[in-house]
């Protein structure tokens, strides 16, 4: 049932052995690396997913295996078949037999790419909008209060972002 469930969630999942080769993969994984999964069970983790320029990963991995604890919460890039990085935020747990030996460890991770990439641009779009000369407004449809007012407008206006969120253009007075 866990392995089911562990095959179809819109998590990616992976199991590593003690060498922090790939015992398990899951659907998702493949689905968003485009990998075959006889191309990654048997394959080293490190060497086939994780960016040359993270090397740290691999010792944080090995670490956790000598000492016995892994860092349950973790965040780095993962590549795709064509190179392209995901940024997955990792959920771990080491792996223990009966007598607890430590067998590997286990993942689920969240693809967070697409929200920061979105976390990005709305970072340079306020740039954009601050750095402005004009004045810009960004009303809400439903309720035509300001959503966003930008400096020029602000001095112009001679109010704060703050107050402007509870206003319309129809409270201002001339």
């Amino acid at each position: 049932l866990f392995r089911a469930l562990l095959e179809h969630v819109r998590l990616v999942g992976v199991m590593l052995d003690h060498e922090g080769r790939v015992t398990f993969c899951n659907d998702y994984l493949l689905e968003v690396t485009g990998w075959r999964r006889d191309e990654v069970i048997g394959r080293d983790w490190f060497a086939q997913f994780v960016p040359a320029s993270c090397p740290e990963v691999r010792g944080i991995f090995r670490a956790a295996i000598q000492r016995g604890e892994l860092p349950a919460h973790y965040e780095n890039p993962i590549l795709t078949r064509t190179g392209e990085p995901r940024i997955i935020v990792w959920n771990n747990t080491l792996l223990r037999d009966a007598q607890g030996r430590i067998l590997g460890a286990s993942g689920l991770g969240e693809d967070i790419t697409e929200r920061r990439r979105a976390e990005t641009e709305r970072a340079r779009l306020l740039t954009v909008l601050e750095s402005s000369l004009n004045e810009i407004y960004i009303f809400a449809a439903d309720t035509l209060r300001f959503q966003y007012v930008n400096r020029g407008a602000q001095r112009n206006l001679g109010y704060s972002q703050e107050q402007l969120r509870t206003m319309t253009p129809l409270d201002l007075k001339p």
